[in-house]
């Protein structure tokens, strides 16, 4: 058996089933060995996003067509000037407006300057 196989411009030249199973082993175990550290760098991140979320205090409202979500450092209180609130509101034809107000108070979201 002899087989010959071309990728790009690498060649490799096959005599035997034995070689050409150690050849698509190989192949097979760099890919695997890629998606694993591919795995890994996500879960890294996913932990990193985890930690992020897990120190800050969040809340969110409903009041008729419009949706309030905010974040701030973990053990703020709701009156201090320190969350990040976005407003969505949803029209009739049910399309969305995103606005964000920094640097205010939960307690101030309904009159709270968005941009």
């Amino acid at each position: 058996m002899k087989v010959t196989i071309t990728e790009d411009v690498t060649q490799v030249n096959i005599n035997s089933e034995e070689e050409y199973f150690n050849v698509v082993i190989k192949e097979a175990s760099e890919i695997l060995a890629e998606k694993y550290a591919l795995e890994a760098q996500l879960a890294a991140e996913e932990a990193k996003a985890s930690a992020i979320i897990a120190n800050q205090e969040r809340r969110s409202d409903f009041v008729i067509d419009t949706s309030y979500m905010g974040k701030a450092p973990q053990g703020s209180s709701e009156s201090s000037p320190v969350w990040t609130i976005t407003k969505i509101v949803v029209a009739v034809d049910g399309s969305t407006t995103v606005t964000i107000a920094t640097n205010v108070a939960w307690t101030d979201r309904l009159t709270a300057i968005y941009s």
